[in-house]
């Protein structure tokens, strides 16, 4: 080949992935993927230029949803680069996407390995713990980290464990600690209000969601809350209209409510 097809094929891929990557930043992921698709059919996977497309192409199918492609695709780069640190977390991500939390966690800890200590990574895999329906092991983490910092955001997950766990009066416990401690966390009351929707305890659910809307009157999800605790007490005049406002300040799931609790069914 000539330089001059060379220089011109050259150009014409980095135009192709300038405008694939624009695609990206607009959240046209599928639109992304394929031009990306259309630059590694071509590749011979000879430098690194390639499985920058490659990796680029995965966080495309990531961020559309795609988890076994963007699975197949960091694999791949990670086999050509496996200390790649934006590599790892992205098959981390991919990992949570796919629910294959027994991999993620495998691999959280060996990224965590040189990172002891750290908050963020701390927190993420105590989500993860409880995303599993491992709560046993996610409030012995939980319990770690409240001896370094009793954080009010950690401190509701310990009373997460136990929402989830069907014990409420457990949960409860915790919540009402926490929101003696923090009162402004505003989550704490999201927590407990939901939970007591759960279980029917509408009356309670609506004293945690006041609280918190004391706390912040524009949380449009409290707000939303307290209508679904309105009209599942039968208080629908008030429970309608405050679902309405939740609604129109950009709630859309009321709407479900809306219809059911709400709307004349009649011509």
């Amino acid at each position: 080949m000539s330089s001059f097809f060379a220089v011109a094929q050259q150009q014409g891929r980095t135009a192709l992935e300038t405008e694939a990557d624009t695609l990206a930043a607009r959240e046209d992921f599928d639109g992304a993927i394929a031009l990306y698709s259309k630059i590694l059919q071509k590749s011979s996977y000879a430098d690194e230029s390639d499985y920058i497309v490659l990796h680029k192409r995965a966080y495309a199918y990531y961020s559309a949803g795609q988890f076994d492609a963007a699975l197949t695709d960091v694999n791949q780069y990670l086999g050509k680069y496996p200390t790649d640190s934006q590599g790892k977390l992205l098959r981390m991500y991919v990992y949570q996407g796919l629910e294959k939390f027994d991999l993620l966690l495998k691999d959280l800890d060996e990224f965590a390995a040189g990172r002891r200590g750290d908050p963020a990574i701390d927190r993420w895999r105590t989500s993860i713990l409880i995303e599993a329906g491992r709560y046993a092991e996610a409030r012995t983490s939980i319990q770690k980290m409240l001896r370094l910092q009793d954080d009010p955001e950690v401190h509701a997950y310990l009373g997460l464990t136990y929402m989830y766990e069907q014990r409420p009066d457990s949960a409860k416990i915790v919540f009402d600690q926490v929101i003696a401690k923090d009162p402004a966390y505003v989550q704490t009351y999201l927590f407990a209000g939901s939970m007591c929707i759960d279980q029917e305890a509408y009356g309670l659910a609506l004293k945690y969601i006041e609280a918190g809307l004391k706390q912040e009157p524009g949380n449009i999800t409290l707000l939303f809350y307290k209508g679904v605790a309105l009209v599942q007490n039968d208080q629908l005049r008030e429970g309608c209209s405050t679902l309405t406002k939740a609604f129109n300040a950009g709630f859309d799931d009321a709407v479900d409510y809306l219809k059911e609790y709400c709307y004349s069914t009649k011509e």
